[in-house]
């Protein structure tokens, strides 16, 4: 049995989210809950059915990312799925980010950047809605993301990212 260095126990992987993946969402989703906020606590087993719920949605659709620790443990996610209403209105490949989440004892790693950036590498447009009670200040790492508001109402702001023409021409060559 060899030892793993401290180096070796902080790297991290990133994949697509996939079918069985939920337990270990919701291990990081209820630890960053509070700042979303999102409603999963123990005492609210409604919210807690209706979030698998979306869980099990989102990593059936092949859009979600997940970060691994190198024990192969979920340490973040993007938990996001097809756009249908853009897709439909808009005859494009749009996708809805629903939830971002990494492990406390994880972050200032890079996990959110590496995550968001993967996202935005498939070159699709990109929505998310943040509510204004966000304690985790996504509305301000959207925007360095470049997002852009779309609309703001009394309780969230919805946000967009759209690949710009230059983009898809770097990645396609």
């Amino acid at each position: 049995m060899s030892l793993r260095s401290e180096k070796d126990q902080m790297k991290f992987e990133c994949r697509i989210a996939k079918p069985g993946d939920e337990d270990g969402i919701m291990h990081v989703l209820t630890g960053v809950a509070s700042e979303i906020p999102v409603p999963i606590g123990d005492d609210d087993p409604d919210s807690q059915e209706i979030m698998r719920f979306i869980l099990s949605e989102c990593c059936e659709s092949g859009e979600s990312l997940v970060a691994t620790d190198a024990n192969g443990m979920i340490i973040g996610f993007v938990l996001a799925k097809a756009d249908v209403r853009e897709r439909f209105f808009k005859s494009n490949q749009a996708v809805s980010i629903r939830y971002i989440g990494v492990k406390h004892s994880w972050r200032q790693r890079g996990i959110f950047a590496d995550l968001m950036q993967r996202m935005k590498a498939a070159q699709r447009p990109l929505k998310a809605s943040v509510l204004h009670t966000n304690k985790g200040q996504m509305a301000d790492r959207l925007s360095k993301l470049g997002f852009t508001i779309e609309k703001s109402g009394d309780t969230e702001t919805d946000f967009a990212w759209r690949p710009s023409p230059h983009e898809k021409l770097q990645t396609s060559v």
